[in-house]
C-alpha cells in the first residue's frame, strides 16, 4: 500500500474517531416508546430546532450518538435528526451492508484501491 493511500485510510479512521463515531452503535434499530409523539431535533439538545415529530411505535435506525442523544434516520420517511435516547427502545441490530466491515471506524465505509501515486 502506498504512503498516500495509508495516509488517506488513517485520516478516514481518525475522522470517525474524532467525530465521536467510535462511541456510536450505527445500525441499531430503535422504536419510539417513551411518549405518544417525540420531537425530531436538528441537534443533540432540547434547545435545538424541531425538524419534525415521530410517533410512538415508529422505528428509527441509529446513525450516531452524542451523550444521551441519538442521531437517527426515521425508517418510514428517511428524515434525519436527533431524539433523546431515553425515549427509544432497542429493537434489533441491522445487518451490515455488503462491503461494510465491523471495524470501529464510526460506521464510515472506507476502501482503498490505491495504485502508486494515486488515491482510490
Amino acid at each position: 500500500m502506498s504512503t498516500t493511500c495509508r495516509g488517506s485510510l488513517l485520516g478516514a479512521v481518525l475522522l470517525g474517531i474524532l467525530s465521536g463515531g467510535a462511541l456510536a452503535a450505527p445500525g441499531v434499530i430503535h422504536r419510539v416508546a417513551g411518549a405518544d409523539v417525540v420531537n425530531l431535533r436538528a441537534g443533540p439538545s432540547d434547545a435545538s430546532n424541531i425538524r419534525g415529530r415521530v410517533d410512538h411505535g415508529d422505528e428509527v435506525i441509529e446513525l450516531t450518538r452524542d451523550g444521551n442523544w441519538v442521531g437517527v434516520r426515521v425508517l418510514q420517511t428517511g428524515e434525519e435528526g436527533w431524539i433523546y435516547g431515553g425515549l427509544l427502545e432497542r429493537v434489533a441490530r441491522s445487518g451490515l451492508l455488503p462491503g461494510d466491515t465491523a471495524l470501529g471506524n464510526g460506521g464510515m465505509r472506507v476502501s482503498c484501491s490505491c495504485r502508486k501515486g494515486s488515491i482510490g
